[in-house]
């Protein structure tokens, strides 16, 4: 056991701190000055400002190479998790496809400007501008990849006194940024500088969308990235609806399930975030286009959701459509029906999760194995199957997707 007997202790947040010095910054932090729950909201919201701060910078760079007429394409994508905010074809370089990316400068405490230290390719242009201050600044990534500040003084002939001075320069070295795709067939060839995890996302919206339109349902998604709401169904069987939801993909194995992150950056997904659903596939080849459809009511019940009373969860986990539910019988299986065996002259039902052999019951007949059978699948595989063909099975999910579903 840890030895808290020289650490300080903060009776208002219950939690003990290395030392007094450690407690006096403590104090300071908006963890200790606010409640529990005022402390979730800042800090949901502190990840949605920071978002927004992003969204906007790249709208306004955006909307000032719209007033050229320098590009037969243009296209902002930063809310797409890509590694390039915009991406363009120039009029005078036909079939090239290009990107740039754009930082925010933040003012540091010495007078010099915070820089970005993610890698992209080495001849990416880097938009740099700090509005407030009327900071604009242009880099090519092999220029600026291995510092951490900006010092104006020393860069004066990468900093522009004005907007109009910014954007000639920007058209003339967006010509030499980096060259995504060479061809006329240009469209979502930017998908391969995504992230593995938001490329797969990207995949998973492609399949979830044309899934969904085959049972006549529409599905609109949301430009900005990380926010709680991936999208909204707006439409079944042509009649108007407003679900909104949030996509979840997963590989990640825990045993013989799937794990699946319930949280969203520093923060856990809240009742405040007004979500309807949880839509998850598992991404592994054989279990694509096999959709999970998880109410986020069920989801408070069970703890899952942050509310003012519980924390929340980190996790869920669903199992994949063949587990326990379609493998097949053994050969010693004598009744054809996982979990139903013959005992003597009667019927032997159970279903085991977890290892442990659940509710075994014998039975006259065959029948009544069966239905017992099906009823413990009922109870007990719920928390993991949540599929629109397992949840139709067994009447938990009406025509309309609405989700008063019967637990």
């Amino acid at each position: 056991m840890e030895n808290i007997e020289n650490k300080s202790y903060c009776e208002k947040c219950n939690i003990y701190l290395k030392d007094m010095k450690g407690l006096i910054f403590h104090e300071t932090t908006m963890k200790h000055k606010l409640s529990k729950t005022d402390y979730k909201q800042y800090i949901s919201n502190l990840h949605s400002n920071d978002t927004q701060i992003g969204d906007e910078l790249e709208l306004w760079i955006y909307d000032l190479l719209n007033t050229t007429t320098d590009f037969y394409y243009l296209k902002r994508i930063g809310e797409t998790g890509n590694k390039f905010d915009i991406i363009y074809i120039l009029n005078n370089k036909p079939n090239y496809l290009q990107g740039i990316q754009i930082k925010k400068l933040s003012k540091t405490d010495d007078n010099n400007y915070k820089i970005s230290s993610v890698k992209y390719p080495d001849d990416t242009l880097m938009v740099l501008v700090n509005i407030e201050n009327k900071i604009y600044s242009l880099f090519y990534q092999h220029e600026i990849k291995n510092m951490t500040n900006l010092c104006i003084s020393k860069y004066k002939n990468n900093i522009y006194k004005n907007i109009n001075e910014l954007l000639d320069n920007l058209v003339y070295y967006m010509y030499y940024s980096h060259v995504i795709y060479v061809g006329t067939n240009y469209i979502d060839k930017e998908v391969k500088y995504l992230s593995v995890y938001h490329k797969r996302e990207y995949y998973m919206k492609v399949r979830l969308k044309k899934y969904l339109y085959d049972k006549n349902i529409i599905i609109e998604y949301n430009k900005s990235n990380g926010d709680a709401i991936d999208g909204t169904i707006t439409k079944i069987n042509n009649q108007p609806k407003n679900i909104k939801v949030q996509l979840k993909s997963t590989n990640s194995k825990h045993r013989k399930l799937y794990r699946v992150g319930t949280h969203r950056q520093s923060c856990m997904y809240s009742i405040t975030d007004n979500l309807d659903f949880f839509i998850i596939e598992i991404v592994d080849k054989k279990y694509q286009n096999n959709f999970y459809f998880i109410p986020i009511q069920y989801l408070i019940q069970i703890g899952v959701i942050s509310t003012p009373e519980i924390d929340g969860k980190n996790s869920i986990l669903v199992a994949s459509y063949d587990y326990n539910i379609v493998r097949k019988p053994s050969r010693f299986n004598t009744s054809g029906v996982v979990g139903v065996s013959k005992n003597g002259k009667k019927w032997d039902a159970s279903l085991e999760v977890k290892g442990k052999k659940m509710d075994r019951k014998t039975f006259n007949t065959i029948n009544e194995a069966i239905i017992h059978r099906k009823n413990l699948e009922i109870k007990y595989l719920i928390n993991y199957h949540w599929s629109l063909d397992f949840l139709n099975k067994y009447n938990f999910l009406s025509s309309d997707m609405n989700y008063h579903i019967q637990l």
